[in-house]
């Protein structure tokens, strides 16, 4: 997995990525809306990075906007504080609404003890080992 410090090695990321196979983790924020841009690299935008503070709305958008713009999989941060099973339940299927069912909502592991596994089920989130990174992104 390549991940990009700064919008200046995008280029470079997705270039690796494309030779070597590799996933491209962008914040959703700069992920745009550039034709042909993406073509032959995967891109996971990562939503509501770094905090995973915004409201559920706004992480459904930033969701919605990066797949329109070429994103193929979505890394959902949660709010580390959130304990409240619901809460985490709005956040997850909010996100999971916003885009189609074929685009993969990944949890970042840095999250995942937060997220009992019954919720994963419900939700159809899944764990991100993201390699060379402890804790968030």
């Amino acid at each position: 997995m390549v991940l990009t410090p700064t919008r200046v090695d995008i280029p470079a990321a997705l270039a690796q990525a494309r030779s070597t196979g590799e996933k491209v983790v962008l914040p959703a924020g700069w992920v745009q809306p550039t034709e042909g841009l993406y073509d032959g690299a995967t891109v996971i935008a990562a939503v509501a990075y770094p905090t995973g503070t915004s409201h559920s709305l706004i992480k459904a958008t930033e969701a919605r906007f990066a797949v329109q713009c070429g994103a193929s999989e979505i890394l959902l941060a949660l709010d580390a504080s959130a304990t409240e099973e619901n809460a985490l339940i709005a956040d997850i299927m909010a996100v999971r609404e916003a885009v189609s069912e074929q685009v993969p909502v990944w949890l970042h592991e840095g999250f995942a003890g937060q997220v009992p596994q019954h919720v994963q089920d419900l939700t159809g989130a899944r764990v991100l080992h993201v390699a060379g990174v402890g804790g968030l992104l």
